[in-house]
């Protein structure tokens, strides 16, 4: 017999990507982005033992000043739990900002700094369960080149009731030149 979902305090992932959204299309409007970037990368958290795909959306408002969404999408992992085997899966929604320090003309280094909101969702044949957590992401990555396609590679510690270690390496790809 199905279970229903465990319901949590906070039930509402959409309104809380709404409110990403909204916040990003306002600052985007005060401080007129110079340039935008897409990145597609492969996310590994290590902390849950999840990989997935990520991709995000950046607005740099200077030169060194950017400030991004970004989705992660964890594929579903078998585990034993209690003897019972259980299937994990978990999106995660971030905002972060990156503040790029060039440390030669091919490798760019960053801090990163942001907040996230992810739905873990927990299944076995007898119940399933959803958890619905907020982070405080911190982290560094480097960037390799100078064209408009850089590959990349971000360690990130989220940072909430439980501490998780993620690890995104993948393509950053600059759209638009800097006015």
């Amino acid at each position: 017999m199905q279970k229903n979902l465990k319901k949590s305090k906070n039930m509402y992932p959409d309104r809380f990507c709404g409110i990403l959204l909204i916040v990003m299309q306002l600052v985007t409007v005060t401080l007129k982005a110079q340039k935008l970037s897409v990145d597609i990368a492969a996310v590994r958290n290590h902390s849950l033992r999840l990989h997935g795909t990520n991709a995000s959306l950046f607005y740099h408002f200077t030169k060194h000043f950017s400030a991004g969404i970004e989705v992660n999408r964890f594929f579903g992992t078998q585990k034993i739990k209690q003897g019972e085997t259980v299937r994990l899966s978990a999106w995660d929604f971030d905002m972060n900002l990156h503040y790029y320090l060039p440390a030669s003309r091919q490798i760019i280094l960053y801090p990163v700094l942001g907040i996230s909101y992810s739905r873990e969702k927990e299944a076995s044949l007898n119940e399933s369960e959803l958890r619905h957590l907020k982070y405080v992401n911190t982290g560094a990555g480097i960037l390799f080149g100078s064209r408009t396609w850089k590959p990349h590679i971000e360690f990130i510690l989220a940072n909430g009731k439980k501490t998780e270690q993620l690890v995104i390496a993948g393509l950053n790809i600059e759209l638009g030149k800097e006015k």
